[in-house]
């Protein structure tokens, strides 16, 4: 790319052309145009399908017999026509695809348009959280699901309860103290976005929370009725030494700083 112009896609494109002119027989190129047309399509009622029976709001098609059914419809139409004009050339045009596809997902620079995979992924957990029933559990499938309360990012402790948890929840809170809760929103932000960023950093399979009191104590008991949701809640609370908080409670009337990333791996290394 330079500047605003993709070169590249812009020759990659003029050598297709060139090389599908110098076939020289139109009934010979017909079929390959026919196929990649119909792949587009199927393209697009792919997307309009996932997004469609993912829920998404900003997704209002005005066409007004449009549905999930349309899409899957046209989609499965776009595909048989493509195998009906040429088993070969369809077949070469999916392995393409598939092979773009896995190109840019493992090279593809981030964007912000967003991605449907998310919203198919947050579809899915809403649907199965609201099905787990705690009246239903059972002894023989109970596993610890462990709250961590931390003052201060020990490396050795998370992964110890990393390995504690054992497929069960896993939430990492920390607490942020002060008697005015609109100082402390930005505050309380900023810590749990450090610790998102430690968790991913350290490729841990846990969540982040925190919460704001006036005492250690109530900001605490707020972490601990707080953390989860629905089913999926704590049933093992770690409780580490925490030191310095008396002297956070003088030096921070109104609230604990959040830890940067930085420190916060600093500290898990010291750890």
């Amino acid at each position: 790319v330079k500047g605003d112009e993709p070169w590249v896609a812009v020759l990659v494109t003029w050598g297709i052309s060139q090389a599908c002119m110098f076939i020289g027989g139109l009934d010979v190129i017909a079929p390959i145009i026919s196929t990649f047309f119909c792949l587009s399509y199927a393209c697009c009622n792919l997307a309009c399908l996932l997004v469609s029976i993912s829920g998404t709001p900003n997704f209002r098609p005005r066409f007004k017999y449009f549905s999930w059914h349309t899409c899957l419809f046209g989609l499965i139409l776009n595909i048989f026509v493509m195998f009906f004009l040429n088993v070969y050339y369809a077949t070469a045009s999916l392995v393409i695809m598939l092979g773009i596809f896995v190109y840019l997902l493992y090279t593809a620079p981030q964007t912000t348009w967003g991605d449907v995979r998310q919203a198919l992924i947050y579809h899915q957990v809403r649907k199965y959280l609201l099905r787990l029933d705690t009246r239903l559990q059972h002894g023989k499938t109970w596993r610890p699901s462990v709250l961590l309360l931390i003052d201060q990012l020990n490396g050795p402790l998370v992964e110890f309860c990393s390995h504690l948890k054992k497929g069960g929840l896993y939430v990492i809170g920390n607490v942020v103290l002060g008697a005015r809760f609109d100082r402390l929103t930005n505050t309380a932000s900023r810590m749990k976005k450090a610790l998102g960023d430690y968790i991913y950093t350290e490729n841990l399979k846990a969540f982040p929370a925190v919460a704001v009191g006036s005492t250690a104590r109530t900001a605490y008991q707020n972490l601990m009725v707080m953390s989860g949701l629905g089913a999926m809640t704590p049933n093992t609370v770690v409780v580490p030494y925490i030191e310095g908080l008396h002297l956070k409670q003088q030096h921070h009337p109104d609230g604990g700083s959040a830890p940067t990333p930085t420190t916060a791996a600093s500290s898990a290394r010291s750890s």
